[in-house]
């Protein structure tokens, strides 16, 4: 058989199997991976700290997780190539004086804590590319969520769930 008529794999295969059932249970939570499931389906059985669904059956919830999975690992893996990208930048970075906040606004907002007398120069450098990278990866976020919920505009709802999605912010 040649190259072109072999059939494609597909990007990811479900092997019914206990163990995987068990893994994936206990692995993924079901109101934060499950796109689409409302959460009063979803409770949590005192036995085991194991979900116990009312309306959807454990394997139709199991599949339903692991059917947005590559979803997730998508996701992922564009916050991991940000990170790449913008630490390779900074160590590309010669030039300390271009910045995409203006130092100044950033020195005022720096000095209206009454404790603050005098900040060093890197301190309002360093603070401003804290600032950009925050608000790039909060960008990054909230498009992800954006681009779930089929969206091509942005919303402020798209902000807060990207906020309280993630530990860091909350």
């Amino acid at each position: 058989m040649e190259q072109s008529e072999q059939p494609t794999q597909p990007a990811f295969r479900v092997v019914p199997d206990v163990a995987q059932i068990a893994y994936a249970t206990a692995m993924y939570q079901p109101a934060a991976a499950v796109v689409g499931v409302p959460q009063a389906t979803i409770a949590t059985s005192d036995m085991h700290n194991r979900p116990r669904c009312s309306l959807l059956s454990q394997a139709q919830l199991i599949s339903h997780q692991l059917a947005y999975l590559p979803v997730q690992q998508y996701q992922q893996q564009l916050l991991r190539v940000f990170w790449v990208n913008q630490i390779l930048e900074i160590q590309r970075t010669t030039n300390f004086k271009t910045n995409c906040l203006p130092l100044s606004r950033i020195k005022k907002i720096i000095k209206a804590d009454a404790g603050v007398n005098m900040i060093a120069a890197e301190v309002i450098v360093v603070f401003a590319k804290a600032c950009e990278l925050f608000i790039l990866e909060l960008t990054l976020r909230s498009w992800i969520r954006t681009q779930e919920a089929e969206r091509t505009t942005m919303h402020k709802r798209d902000i807060v769930v990207a906020i309280t999605r993630t530990t860091t912010y909350v």
